[in-house]
């Protein structure tokens, strides 16, 4: 099983546990992202067998982070999780057993990091001031490329790379998520801190691509940011 396919697990995994835990847990605690998005879509029902994963993707509802930033939450197919210790994650339904070859993206996962790991390190440090230079200097990363990219008018920083290793990376400490794949990232600059929204992917030809199907989840995912005033 490549580490992609064990993080999935993981993801679905921890769904299923919030579902248990989420009545619960105690609302509006400190660090904890709140969704604007109705109860029942999250996380969201099993998607119908019909839904098609490779159709473009749609928005409804959204997620905030403390410091009132916002980002949409993916309409079915895509299941979503939106109250991981402060992280938005998302995936799209695969059959037991099926590699998804015909998604773009695997899972994408949105969150405000408050925790690095150093390469070949299990115990967290603080976010580096440039977490950009940080990554891109990672030695276990092999960086494939690197370009500017705007976010609700802010100049944010798109990395695609691939793990040498298993790694670390910028994470919530209470739920840290390796680095075991081809990954697409983008670190936008917030007031203080940075947004990191982060896909996975099994096709890096195809997802890494510059002409990328219309609609595909990260690029909606993106477009649906907005940034505090």
């Amino acid at each position: 099983m490549s580490s992609i396919e064990i993080r999935t697990v993981l993801l679905a995994a921890t769904g299923c546990l919030l579902l248990a835990t989420t009545a619960c847990a105690p609302s509006g605690a400190a660090g904890e992202a709140q969704s604007t998005a109705d109860a029942s879509a999250s996380p969201s029902a099993k998607a119908p067998e019909s839904a098609d994963a490779a159709a473009p993707a749609t928005v409804e509802g959204t997620f905030a982070f403390t410091d009132g930033t916002t980002i949409g939450i993916l309409a079915a197919p895509w299941n979503t999780t939106d109250r991981i210790q402060g992280q938005l994650v998302h995936q799209l339904p695969v059959p037991p057993g099926t590699p998804p070859d015909d998604e773009v993206w695997s899972d994408l996962i949105a969150y405000v990091p408050d925790v690095a790991y150093a390469p070949g390190s299990t115990e967290p440090e603080a976010v580096p001031a440039d977490p950009v230079a940080w990554t891109l200097s990672h030695p276990d990363l092999e960086i494939l490329d690197q370009r500017e990219v705007m976010v609700d008018g802010v100049a944010a920083t798109q990395i695609d790379a691939r793990a040498k290793t298993e790694t670390g990376w910028l994470a919530v400490e209470a739920m840290p998520f390796g680095w075991g794949g081809d990954e697409r990232v983008v670190l936008v600059p917030l007031d203080g801190s940075w947004l990191v929204v982060r896909g996975s992917t099994f096709q890096p030809d195809v997802s890494f691509a510059d002409d990328l199907p219309p609609g595909d989840g990260f690029s909606v995912a993106l477009e649906s940011i907005d940034l505090p005033d």
